[in-house]
């Protein structure tokens, strides 16, 4: 059976606690940052076609932006009818273009 003792002491722990954080007050400049502001980016002329800084790394014809996953061994992979395919036991690919913090915008089509 829990005393009313450790009850009592219980919530009086919980009323500072949420006390305390009531209390502190952190204007939203100190956490938030506003700049560098991004630029604005065009869209496409159409559905079909990219913002204005997007780089492509497969067109559907090949695998010019891919290498091996060693360092600058050839891209084995299948392309065929606009479509990537792994090519059975020749490994992975990597882009050949290193990337840091990026926004990616991925189509892929599964049959």
């Amino acid at each position: 059976m829990i005393s009313g003792a450790l009850i009592t002491c219980s919530l009086f722990l919980i009323s500072n606690n949420v006390k305390g954080q009531e209390e502190i007050q952190i204007p939203p400049e100190a956490t938030e940052f506003y700049e560098p502001v991004p630029p604005v980016i065009s869209s496409g002329k159409s559905t079909a076609t990219p913002p204005a800084d997007v780089i492509v790394l497969f067109d559907g014809t090949n695998l010019s932006s891919w290498e091996g996953e060693r360092k600058g061994a050839v891209a084995t992979w299948i392309v065929e009818n606009g479509i990537m395919t792994v090519n059975p036991k020749t490994g992975g690919i990597n882009t050949k273009q290193s990337f840091g913090d990026l926004q990616i915008h991925l189509e892929w089509r599964y049959e």
